[in-house]
């Protein structure tokens, strides 16, 4: 039977990936607990996409790709952003026979807009879950183009019925805009949840050593902030009186492979869950470093609960402003003395609380019952 709700995704759903897939879950399953079967479909998983229809996208995405908006986008970001268009146009193809179809969500609908239209033009409700304002960030648009695209996702997630995000300060921009949101900051589901207990707990009899540098290099943002981490820590000898900077996560060892031989630096690699876990239960903090992007960093709120400090930039730490256990620092040049600041370290980081749901299921609710109207 085909389901009442579908959350349309460009993440595969699994908490084993990054903070997107991670962050997909949470809302998948709050929406699983509110209105019952939501079926997840997934361009990573390539559902619903037969051979035929794989073909057509290749096809489109050749001929298409030099013109339309995408010029606007980055070289790097500007294939991707034409095959989620792509996926999106196949799967309007046939949702007008869906018709149990009482709700849709979309992952960054400025990814999505054919599907979001067509939708729009069968009057199915549309709630957009808003993992980053993606035209703010300086690494996936061309420079000149910045105002356009942006107006183009604001215009997007003007269209659908409610967003949700993720970033205090995104939720705070919508609504002076006058786009419903509801800010529903993340946490992690259960089995992610038990793993950061249990790091907890075994911090508290381990001795301390090193400053872990965690992220997955595939976020351009992340990826040049690590580097620019990794070229600090390397060249200012104050950095290396705190110990050895351990680089971990998705690429790692494939885009920063290139400064391995840098002194005080230790590439990990991709972690297996168990060493990753190990590797928290003995590092002094984290360290996270941005100077662009826009969301707010998933692992913020995991580290916290598995009571690692957080050493942030101001701007990696924008939705975690003055919570106890985040170290905040201006910049790279500020790091050496944020790292001798010991009465941060040393205090007890509270357990963050789940956040309240009841304001996000009152307003989904609100919107299914007005569909069923």
């Amino acid at each position: 039977m085909a389901p009442e709700l579908i959350y349309f995704s460009r993440f595969l759903p699994s908490t084993e990936r990054g903070g997107g897939s991670r962050r997909m879950m949470q809302i998948w399953e709050l929406l699983q607990g509110l209105a019952g079967d939501c079926e997840v479909v997934s361009t990573q998983r390539k559902d619903h996409l037969p051979e035929a229809g794989q073909k057509r996208i290749a096809e489109n995405v050749s001929r298409s790709i030099s013109g339309g908006d995408y010029p606007l986008w980055s070289e790097t970001r500007r294939h991707a952003v034409c095959r989620l268009r792509e996926v999106s146009r196949e799967w309007s193809r046939n949702i007008a026979d869906l018709p149990r179809l009482k709700l849709a969500v979309l992952d960054d609908p400025i990814y999505f807009i054919p599907l979001l239209e067509k939708l729009q033009q069968l009057h199915i409700p549309v709630i957009a879950v808003c993992h980053n304002l993606e035209t703010l960030a300086p690494g996936q648009v061309v420079a000149d183009s910045r105002r356009v695209l942006f107006f183009q996702e604001i215009d997007a997630l003007a269209g659908c019925q409610l967003v949700i995000t993720i970033s205090r300060e995104e939720s705070f921009l919508l609504r002076n805009l006058g786009i419903p949101n509801v800010f529903y900051p993340y946490y992690p589901g259960e089995r992610i949840l038990t793993r950061l207990q249990r790091v907890r707990e075994k911090r508290k009899k381990t001795e301390k050593q090193g400053l872990l540098l965690l992220g997955s290099v595939f976020n351009v943002q992340s990826r040049q902030g690590m580097s620019h981490v990794v070229d600090a820590w390397a060249t200012d000898r104050r950095l290396h009186e705190h110990g050895t900077l351990l680089v971990a996560g998705y690429g790692t060892e494939k885009y920063l492979a290139e400064a391995k031989n840098r002194p005080a630096v230790d590439f990990l690699g991709e972690l297996s869950d168990d060493a990753l876990d190990d590797c928290l239960t003995r590092v002094k903090a984290c360290l996270c470093f941005q100077e662009s992007g826009s969301g707010a960093l998933t692992r913020i709120c995991e580290m916290l609960i598995a009571a690692v400090p957080v050493l942030a930039n101001s701007h990696a730490a924008r939705t975690y402003y003055n919570v106890k256990g985040v170290i905040e620092y201006r910049g790279l040049a500020d790091l050496a003395e944020a790292l001798t600041r010991r009465a941060d370290f040393d205090c007890e980081i509270p357990l963050p609380p789940m956040p309240d749901a009841s304001e996000l299921a009152a307003k989904v609710k609100e919107i299914l019952f007005q569909k069923k109207t």
